[in-house]
């Protein structure tokens, strides 16, 4: 059940954030989406569930498809990363930002605010990843 409902959120998320690449912003921007729409879904479905299906992934019994392209989300982050910054593995990139993502939302039990600029340091950090250092 759990399975299910994590794809069916990577399915809205990807879909939300694919919405913004669709209109060719920055990288930055696209990761951002994706950061707006995961906490979306927590205020939507409550902070503990997210938290429980994020540290999940870390699982290798629950998360039983390893790699990013057999994700929504890992589709549409592979494509736009691809798109925008040929010059980078965007595969790796995915998965890098994807695992950071997933790691903090896991483990910080701080306030809404505090885990926000957690999340927007990821995304500066990941998008410089594309941006020639």
């Amino acid at each position: 059940m759990l399975r299910k409902l994590l794809l069916i959120e990577e399915g809205r998320i990807a879909a939300a954030a694919q919405a913004v690449s669709d209109r060719g912003v920055p990288l930055e921007a696209v990761f951002g989406a994706v950061i707006d729409a995961v906490l979306a879904a927590e205020r939507r479905l409550g902070r503990r569930l997210v938290r429980d299906l994020c540290a999940a992934q870390f699982r290798p019994d629950f998360a039983q498809i390893q790699d990013v392209g057999d994700h929504p989300l890992g589709v549409m982050l592979v494509g736009a990363i691809a798109e925008r910054s040929p010059e980078v593995d965007p595969v790796d990139l995915a998965m890098t930002f994807l695992t950071g993502m997933f790691g903090l939302l896991a483990t910080d039990d701080a306030s809404t605010a505090h885990r926000r600029r957690s999340l927007d340091l990821l995304v500066r950090l990941t998008s410089t990843e594309t941006s020639g250092r």
